[in-house]
């Protein structure tokens, strides 16, 4: 009975029609408090659905309030591990704070858990994600890992397709369902991590870009290389339009608009 619990969650996420998904991440306050433009997030909750988010990530305390803007409208992807902030000691050794069972009784739609590869806590971290898999499979709960490599004296690129590649099937070989990762720069590069992992891989927007036409170019160009989605935050809610940065994403993910007919939907909406 747990695959009948997975399959209609994932199908809460994922746009039947596509197969991919567009999720506004909006659990950065965890570690790095209230970061400009997420200062008021049901607020950025709203302009997420009015942009045609197919999903939102979020933390287990903002979860409680922005259910209401979310419900019916978009799947909940929550994050249940942390306990770390950058004032913190080691801001890589996250630790498992809300159970899989919880996220069930939130009728979270997925839960996502970090992975650090090449940190000095990678050991902790991959036993997190693996030791989440296993509840996960006992309860119907898709998994994302958030496979993320750090620059370490071992990983001069964090970005090199051969680390990425590696990253995103340590997550597969542990047991998750999607993949979080870094774009690797471009569709070629990035075809090679689709292609070296058994499941769906979607991709992390990372720090604000230079413009907007950056951003989109990362969507157009993952989706084109095989990504399933994109999980953009700050691109999105540091954006003067995250409404219309939201729905442009959409279009070019669910539908193939270009950089250009994206950038004429942000102009055309120009309410923030």
């Amino acid at each position: 009975m747990s695959q009948v619990g997975r399959t209609l969650r994932l199908g809460r996420i994922f746009y039947r029609k596509t197969g991919r998904t567009v999720i506004v991440s909006m659990d950065h306050g965890l570690f790095l408090g209230p970061l400009k433009g997420l200062e008021r997030p049901v607020d950025i909750a709203r302009k997420a659905i009015e942009g045609d988010a197919n999903a939102i990530l979020t933390s287990p305390g903002i979860c409680q309030h922005i259910v209401p803007e979310i419900s019916g409208c978009a799947g909940l992807i929550l994050r249940i591990d942390g306990a770390t902030t950058t004032y913190g000691p080691d801001f890589y050794d996250t630790r498992i704070i809300v159970s899989v069972e919880d996220a069930v009784r939130m009728n979270a739609d997925a839960v996502i858990v970090m992975g650090y590869i090449g940190a000095e806590k990678e050991s902790k971290t991959l036993e997190n994600i693996g030791s989440v898999a296993q509840e996960c499979e006992k309860l119907g709960m898709p998994l994302f890992a958030e496979m993320m490599p750090v620059k370490s004296e071992r990983i001069a690129d964090p970005y090199d397709v051969t680390v990425v590649s590696l990253a995103a099937r340590v997550g597969a070989e542990l047991g998750a369902d999607i993949i979080k990762t870094y774009y690797t720069g471009s569709e070629e590069t990035f075809k090679e991590v689709v292609r070296r992992c058994p499941v769906p891989i979607v991709v992390a927007g990372g720090p604000k870009m230079e413009s907007e036409g950056q951003a989109l170019r990362v969507v157009r160009e993952a989706i084109n290389a095989g990504a399933a989605g994109v999980v953009f935050g700050r691109n999105i809610w540091q954006h003067v339009n995250p409404g219309g940065m939201t729905r442009a994403i959409s279009r070019m993910v669910h539908e193939g608009i270009s950089v250009e007919e994206a950038l004429k939907e942000i102009a055309k909406n120009k309410r923030p």
